[in-house]
């Protein structure tokens, strides 16, 4: 799906922003290695391509009682930053979700021990955690943690599109 990024990132203009819809994690339908394989051959193919991998956002849903750092999540990172040339992380945004299911007190508990405990490591080396809250404002402001580390790249003397493989909702972006 394109997104229109030129309304509010006006350098963007030139640009087209495409948004993946990946498959999730501890899907009871599909094997978490085979969407491991899925997610890694598109990243792949898509930087042999020529396309600019803009960033990843990882959802987690912060309601859950179970707190974990998935292997499969950090072998997708892991790709994304060996194609990216190495120390890609501020390009990864782990967003946490469905807030509404509990009081603000416990997820900030969960939120913070995700990224003192699981997600330090990675967050230490420049991953972003941002909380996604249902709402345009804040897809868009987990869009721009992305977009803003991002300096317009030429590739044969065109702007190139930049492509980020996420699951927030395309309803609250909108698209063209």
């Amino acid at each position: 799906m394109v997104i229109d990024t030129s309304i509010r990132f006006p350098d963007m203009k030139n640009h087209r922003t495409i948004a993946v819809d990946t498959p999730g994690f501890d899907n009871e339908h599909v094997r978490d290695d085979e969407i491991k394989g899925r997610i890694t051959d598109w990243l792949t193919a898509s930087y042999r391509k020529g396309m600019i991998l803009g960033g990843i956002i990882c959802l987690h849903d912060i309601s859950q009682d179970k707190l974990y750092r998935s292997n499969a999540t950090d072998q997708i990172i892991a790709t994304f930053n060996h194609l990216s040339g190495g120390a890609a992380l501020d390009k990864v945004v782990l967003a946490t979700t469905k807030w509404a299911k509990l009081p603000e007190s416990d997820g900030s508990r969960r939120e913070n021990e995700l990224k003192s405990v699981h997600w330090k490591e990675m967050a230490d080396k420049g991953l972003q955690v941002r909380r996604f809250m249902s709402k345009q404002d804040s897809a868009w402001g987990i869009l721009a943690a992305l977009l803003n580390t991002h300096d317009m790249i030429l590739v044969d003397g065109n702007e190139t599109d930049i492509v980020i493989p996420f699951a927030i909702p395309y309803y609250l972006l909108g698209s063209r």
